[in-house]
């Protein structure tokens, strides 16, 4: 199968492979995204912040709450400055 070959190169073929399909199954469906399979807390939030444009109150992943630390600093400076 072609996505076998492609996959083939980073090791684990048959458990990607199945992630894959089952991912794109997912999607064909229709089911929301933080749900989908293999879609686990970082790529929900980064859906959530980078995409949909929602600011959690709290993300688990230090990087992206170190990114929404600076958001919302950048926010508050904003709104000072247009005041």
């Amino acid at each position: 199968e072609k996505l076998s070959e492609i996959l083939k190169p980073l090791g684990l073929v048959k458990v990607r492979t199945r992630r894959l399909k089952k991912l794109a199954e997912d999607w064909l469906q229709g089911v929301e995204y933080d749900r989908m399979h293999g879609i686990g807390q970082y790529a929900s939030a980064s859906d959530r912040i980078f995409y949909r444009g929602e600011i959690p109150e709290s993300v688990e992943d230090h990087a992206l709450s170190a990114y929404l630390k600076w958001l919302k600093s950048e926010q508050r400076t904003n709104q000072t400055e247009n005041e």
